[in-house]
Protein backbone atom coordinates (compact mmCIF):
# COMPACT_ATOMS: atom_id res chain seq x y z
CA UNK A 1 0.00 0.00 0.00
CA UNK A 2 1.32 3.43 -0.95
CA UNK A 3 -0.60 5.32 1.75
CA UNK A 4 -1.78 4.39 5.21
CA UNK A 5 -3.58 5.92 8.17
CA UNK A 6 -2.50 4.87 11.66
CA UNK A 7 -5.21 5.53 14.23
CA UNK A 8 -2.99 6.17 17.25
CA UNK A 9 -4.88 5.49 20.46
CA UNK A 10 -2.88 7.03 23.35
CA UNK A 11 -0.71 4.67 25.42
CA UNK A 12 -0.94 1.65 23.14
CA UNK A 13 2.75 1.65 22.07
CA UNK A 14 1.82 3.97 19.23
CA UNK A 15 5.04 5.97 19.34
CA UNK A 16 7.07 2.78 19.01
CA UNK A 17 4.81 1.61 16.17
CA UNK A 18 4.98 4.96 14.35
CA UNK A 19 8.77 4.69 14.40
CA UNK A 20 8.33 1.23 12.91
CA UNK A 21 6.04 2.53 10.16
CA UNK A 22 8.70 4.99 9.06
CA UNK A 23 10.54 2.02 7.54
CA UNK A 24 7.75 1.43 5.05
CA UNK A 25 6.12 4.79 4.36
CA UNK A 26 8.75 7.22 3.22
CA UNK A 27 8.31 10.86 2.30
CA UNK A 28 5.84 13.25 3.87
CA UNK A 29 3.91 12.32 7.00
CA UNK A 30 1.06 14.18 8.68
CA UNK A 31 0.75 13.68 12.42
CA UNK A 32 -2.43 14.71 14.23
CA UNK A 33 -1.71 16.51 17.50
CA UNK A 34 -4.96 15.71 19.32
CA UNK A 35 -6.55 19.10 18.60
CA UNK A 36 -8.59 18.14 15.54
CA UNK A 37 -9.73 21.62 14.53
CA UNK A 38 -6.20 23.01 14.60
CA UNK A 39 -4.96 19.92 12.79
CA UNK A 40 -7.53 20.36 10.02
CA UNK A 41 -6.59 24.00 9.62
CA UNK A 42 -2.93 23.02 9.42
CA UNK A 43 -3.71 20.30 6.89
CA UNK A 44 -5.68 22.53 4.54
CA UNK A 45 -2.88 25.09 4.56
CA UNK A 46 -0.61 22.52 2.91
CA UNK A 47 -0.53 22.96 -0.85
CA UNK A 48 -2.41 20.40 -2.90
CA UNK A 49 0.72 18.94 -4.50
CA UNK A 50 2.36 18.46 -1.10
CA UNK A 51 -0.81 16.94 0.37
CA UNK A 52 -0.73 14.38 -2.43
CA UNK A 53 2.79 13.39 -1.34
CA UNK A 54 1.74 12.43 2.20
CA UNK A 55 2.25 8.69 2.54
CA UNK A 56 1.32 8.19 6.19
CA UNK A 57 -1.16 9.85 8.54
CA UNK A 58 -0.67 9.22 12.24
CA UNK A 59 -1.12 10.80 15.63
CA UNK A 60 -4.12 11.29 17.88
CA UNK A 61 -7.44 11.89 16.14
CA UNK A 62 -10.79 10.09 15.91
CA UNK A 63 -11.25 7.65 13.05
CA UNK A 64 -13.66 10.09 11.42
CA UNK A 65 -11.76 13.37 10.98
CA UNK A 66 -13.95 15.08 8.39
CA UNK A 67 -11.07 15.03 5.88
CA UNK A 68 -12.30 12.71 3.09
CA UNK A 69 -8.87 11.69 1.80
CA UNK A 70 -7.87 10.67 5.34
CA UNK A 71 -11.10 8.95 6.38
CA UNK A 72 -11.12 6.71 3.29
CA UNK A 73 -7.51 5.51 3.59
CA UNK A 74 -6.64 1.97 4.70
CA UNK A 75 -6.57 2.31 8.49
CA UNK A 76 -4.66 0.33 11.09
CA UNK A 77 -4.63 0.64 14.88
CA UNK A 78 -3.52 -0.96 18.14
CA UNK A 79 -5.61 -1.73 21.21
CA UNK A 80 -4.51 -2.29 24.78
CA UNK A 81 -6.11 -3.75 27.87
CA UNK A 82 -8.17 -0.72 29.01
CA UNK A 83 -7.12 -0.89 32.67
CA UNK A 84 -3.45 -1.17 31.76
CA UNK A 85 -3.82 1.62 29.21
CA UNK A 86 -5.25 4.02 31.80
CA UNK A 87 -2.60 3.02 34.34
CA UNK A 88 0.05 3.80 31.74
CA UNK A 89 -1.61 7.12 30.96
CA UNK A 90 -1.65 8.08 34.64
CA UNK A 91 2.03 7.19 34.88
CA UNK A 92 2.73 9.25 31.76
CA UNK A 93 1.03 12.33 33.21
CA UNK A 94 2.67 11.86 36.63
CA UNK A 95 6.07 12.06 34.94
CA UNK A 96 5.16 15.41 33.35
CA UNK A 97 5.06 14.04 29.80
CA UNK A 98 1.67 15.53 28.88
CA UNK A 99 2.52 19.17 28.37
CA UNK A 100 -1.05 20.41 28.30
CA UNK A 101 -1.64 18.89 31.75
CA UNK A 102 1.64 19.92 33.27
CA UNK A 103 0.25 23.06 34.93
CA UNK A 104 -2.71 21.32 36.59
CA UNK A 105 -0.92 18.05 37.38
CA UNK A 106 2.78 18.76 37.97
CA UNK A 107 4.89 15.70 38.86
CA UNK A 108 5.79 17.16 42.24
CA UNK A 109 2.12 17.37 43.29
CA UNK A 110 0.51 14.59 41.27
CA UNK A 111 -2.50 13.12 43.08
CA UNK A 112 -3.79 9.92 41.51
CA UNK A 113 -7.23 10.00 43.15
CA UNK A 114 -7.84 13.59 42.07
CA UNK A 115 -6.65 12.80 38.55
CA UNK A 116 -8.99 9.83 38.17
CA UNK A 117 -11.88 12.07 39.28
CA UNK A 118 -10.93 14.85 36.84
CA UNK A 119 -13.17 13.81 33.94
CA UNK A 120 -10.32 14.08 31.42
CA UNK A 121 -11.38 12.44 28.16
CA UNK A 122 -8.48 10.01 27.90
CA UNK A 123 -9.36 8.36 31.21
CA UNK A 124 -12.70 7.02 30.00
CA UNK A 125 -13.42 4.73 27.02
CA UNK A 126 -10.98 6.57 24.76
CA UNK A 127 -10.39 3.50 22.56
CA UNK A 128 -14.07 3.24 21.72
CA UNK A 129 -14.38 7.02 21.37
CA UNK A 130 -11.61 7.20 18.77
CA UNK A 131 -12.85 4.13 16.94
CA UNK A 132 -16.57 4.99 16.91
CA UNK A 133 -16.97 8.57 17.99
CA UNK A 134 -17.60 11.70 15.99
CA UNK A 135 -15.16 14.55 15.50
CA UNK A 136 -15.79 15.63 19.09
CA UNK A 137 -14.67 12.19 20.29
CA UNK A 138 -18.01 11.29 21.80
CA UNK A 139 -19.51 7.81 21.83
CA UNK A 140 -22.68 7.22 19.80
CA UNK A 141 -25.91 7.79 21.70
CA UNK A 142 -26.91 4.16 21.94
CA UNK A 143 -27.11 1.32 24.42
CA UNK A 144 -24.09 -0.86 25.15
CA UNK A 145 -25.25 -3.73 22.93
CA UNK A 146 -25.66 -1.44 19.92
CA UNK A 147 -22.28 0.18 20.52
CA UNK A 148 -20.62 -3.23 20.61
CA UNK A 149 -22.37 -4.32 17.42
CA UNK A 150 -21.22 -1.11 15.75
CA UNK A 151 -17.65 -1.69 16.96
CA UNK A 152 -17.58 -5.18 15.45
CA UNK A 153 -18.92 -3.82 12.14
CA UNK A 154 -16.27 -1.09 12.06
CA UNK A 155 -13.47 -3.51 12.92
CA UNK A 156 -14.56 -5.89 10.17
CA UNK A 157 -15.28 -3.34 7.45
CA UNK A 158 -13.40 -0.11 8.15
CA UNK A 159 -10.15 -1.16 9.84
CA UNK A 160 -7.73 -2.87 7.49
CA UNK A 161 -5.79 -4.50 10.31
CA UNK A 162 -5.40 -4.06 14.06
CA UNK A 163 -3.11 -5.41 16.73
CA UNK A 164 -2.62 -5.47 20.48
CA UNK A 165 0.07 -3.93 22.62
CA UNK A 166 0.23 -7.08 24.74
CA UNK A 167 0.85 -9.17 21.60
CA UNK A 168 3.04 -6.70 19.77
CA UNK A 169 5.23 -9.19 17.89
CA UNK A 170 2.28 -11.30 16.76
CA UNK A 171 0.50 -8.13 15.68
CA UNK A 172 3.42 -7.06 13.52
CA UNK A 173 3.50 -10.45 11.84
CA UNK A 174 -0.21 -10.11 11.05
CA UNK A 175 0.29 -6.56 9.75
CA UNK A 176 3.17 -7.78 7.58
CA UNK A 177 0.80 -10.32 6.03
CA UNK A 178 -2.25 -8.06 5.69
CA UNK A 179 -0.42 -5.04 4.29
CA UNK A 180 1.95 -6.95 2.04
CA UNK A 181 5.14 -5.49 3.45
CA UNK A 182 8.15 -6.81 1.53
CA UNK A 183 10.43 -6.96 4.57
CA UNK A 184 9.97 -7.65 8.27
CA UNK A 185 9.28 -4.64 10.48
CA UNK A 186 11.66 -4.02 13.36
CA UNK A 187 11.25 -1.69 16.29
CA UNK A 188 12.88 -0.11 19.33
CA UNK A 189 10.92 0.72 22.44
CA UNK A 190 10.23 4.44 22.76
CA UNK A 191 8.58 6.52 25.47
CA UNK A 192 9.09 3.95 28.23
CA UNK A 193 7.96 4.75 31.76
CA UNK A 194 10.35 5.73 34.52
CA UNK A 195 10.60 2.60 36.65
CA UNK A 196 12.15 4.59 39.47
CA UNK A 197 8.95 6.61 39.93
CA UNK A 198 6.14 4.13 39.50
CA UNK A 199 2.65 4.99 40.74
CA UNK A 200 1.06 2.58 43.19
CA UNK A 201 -2.54 1.74 42.30
CA UNK A 202 -4.89 0.62 45.07
CA UNK A 203 -7.76 -1.81 44.61
CA UNK A 204 -10.09 1.20 44.77
CA UNK A 205 -8.16 2.88 41.94
CA UNK A 206 -8.52 -0.21 39.75
CA UNK A 207 -12.25 -0.44 40.47
CA UNK A 208 -12.54 3.23 39.51
CA UNK A 209 -10.65 2.68 36.25
CA UNK A 210 -12.77 -0.32 35.33
CA UNK A 211 -15.93 1.66 35.97
CA UNK A 212 -14.72 4.47 33.71
CA UNK A 213 -13.95 2.02 30.91
CA UNK A 214 -16.82 -0.47 30.76
CA UNK A 215 -17.35 0.16 27.05
CA UNK A 216 -13.64 -0.05 26.28
CA UNK A 217 -13.35 -3.35 28.11
CA UNK A 218 -16.24 -4.81 26.13
CA UNK A 219 -14.89 -3.48 22.80
CA UNK A 220 -11.42 -4.78 23.66
CA UNK A 221 -12.78 -8.29 24.23
CA UNK A 222 -14.70 -8.21 20.94
CA UNK A 223 -11.59 -7.02 19.11
CA UNK A 224 -9.46 -9.71 20.74
CA UNK A 225 -11.83 -12.42 19.51
CA UNK A 226 -11.59 -11.06 15.96
CA UNK A 227 -7.80 -10.82 16.22
CA UNK A 228 -7.47 -14.44 17.34
CA UNK A 229 -9.72 -15.51 14.49
CA UNK A 230 -7.49 -13.68 12.02
CA UNK A 231 -4.41 -15.37 13.44
CA UNK A 232 -6.07 -18.77 13.14
CA UNK A 233 -6.75 -18.10 9.47
CA UNK A 234 -3.00 -17.95 8.76
CA UNK A 235 -2.04 -20.65 11.28
CA UNK A 236 -0.27 -22.78 8.67
CA UNK A 237 2.51 -20.19 8.19
CA UNK A 238 2.20 -18.05 11.30
CA UNK A 239 4.67 -19.80 13.63
CA UNK A 240 7.44 -19.95 11.02
CA UNK A 241 6.85 -16.29 10.15
CA UNK A 242 6.93 -15.33 13.81
CA UNK A 243 10.28 -17.12 14.17
CA UNK A 244 11.66 -15.24 11.14
CA UNK A 245 10.39 -11.97 12.53
CA UNK A 246 11.96 -12.52 15.96
CA UNK A 247 15.30 -13.39 14.37
CA UNK A 248 15.17 -10.19 12.31
CA UNK A 249 14.14 -8.19 15.38
CA UNK A 250 17.07 -9.51 17.39
CA UNK A 251 19.54 -8.79 14.60
CA UNK A 252 18.25 -5.25 14.17
CA UNK A 253 19.13 -4.12 17.69
CA UNK A 254 22.79 -3.57 16.80
CA UNK A 255 21.57 -1.07 14.22
CA UNK A 256 19.45 0.73 16.82
CA UNK A 257 22.28 0.88 19.38
CA UNK A 258 23.90 4.15 18.17
CA UNK A 259 20.47 5.77 17.73
CA UNK A 260 19.51 4.84 21.28
CA UNK A 261 22.86 6.02 22.61
CA UNK A 262 22.35 9.45 21.11
CA UNK A 263 18.83 9.59 22.57
CA UNK A 264 19.58 8.43 26.12
CA UNK A 265 23.28 7.59 26.57
CA UNK A 266 23.30 7.35 30.37
CA UNK A 267 20.41 4.93 30.61
CA UNK A 268 21.73 2.89 27.72
CA UNK A 269 25.13 2.44 29.36
CA UNK A 270 23.49 1.31 32.58
CA UNK A 271 21.60 -1.40 30.71
CA UNK A 272 24.14 -2.50 28.15
CA UNK A 273 25.91 -5.14 30.26
CA UNK A 274 24.32 -8.52 29.69
CA UNK A 275 21.66 -7.22 27.34
CA UNK A 276 21.60 -7.15 23.57
CA UNK A 277 18.14 -5.56 23.41
CA UNK A 278 18.83 -2.14 24.87
CA UNK A 279 16.67 0.33 22.97
CA UNK A 280 14.29 2.33 25.19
Amino acid sequence: MNKIRFLHIPKTAGTTFTDCLNQFYKGRHFIFSGDLQKDKTRYWKISGSKRDQISMFGGHAPRITGIPEVDTLPTITFFRDPVERVKSYCQHVSEGKSRYLLKDYPPSKFNLDAFLDSGINELSNIQAKLLLGDQKQQLPHADKKTILETAVTVLKNDITCFGFTEQFDKSLVLLHYKLGWKKWPVYRKINAKNRQKLIKFTDANIIKIRGLNEIDIAVYNKALNLFNHQLSSIANTFESNLTCFKYQQGSSQLFFLPISFLRRPTKLLKRITGHLYVAY
